[in-house]
């Protein structure tokens, strides 16, 4: 890992947890996702279910909202977690700063006047993010380009 990180200059790498299941005889889907929801209520909750494979997870970013009248675009950068009852420190803080950067240049790529939040907490059941909010008034025609360069 330390070697993909060095070889393409990635300020941070996100992994993420999963887990792969075989045999779905086991499994509750209604009941899991019924925990996932309890336990993730702010949360986008999903389970997907094709009849060969299941997909079930959850996630505290909004990835953009747009106002088809206002043609405001909001979106947001959320990166760094601890346990609620932890306090931050340098590492989650600067954990954060390459992401709010990546979304502030992309956006101003579409945008003259961007609103930028000041971070603050983002709880998501027993967990913590630091979140910074963001709006830009946009063309409707460049939406679906903003779209795919905010999360390729």
């Amino acid at each position: 890992v330390m070697d993909v990180i060095k070889t393409h200059e990635l300020p941070k790498l996100v992994y993420s947890r999963r887990k792969i299941f075989t045999d779905f005889k086991g499994i509750d889907f209604k009941e899991s996702f019924k925990k996932l929801c309890t336990s993730y209520p702010n949360a986008f909750r999903y389970l997907f279910n094709d009849g060969q494979n299941a997909w079930m997870g959850a996630f505290s970013e909004t990835l953009g909202k747009f106002n088809k009248t206002t043609h405001q675009f909001e979106t947001m950068s959320l990166a760094g977690t601890l346990p609620v009852s932890e306090e931050w420190t340098e590492k989650e803080i600067e954990e954060q700063k390459p992401v709010t950067s990546y979304i502030k240049d992309i956006l101003e790529n579409y945008s003259e006047n961007i609103e930028v939040s000041e971070t603050y907490d983002h709880i998501s059941g027993n967990i913590k993010h630091l979140r910074t909010d963001f709006k830009a008034r946009i063309q409707p025609d460049d939406l679906d380009s903003l779209i795919h360069d905010l999360h390729p």
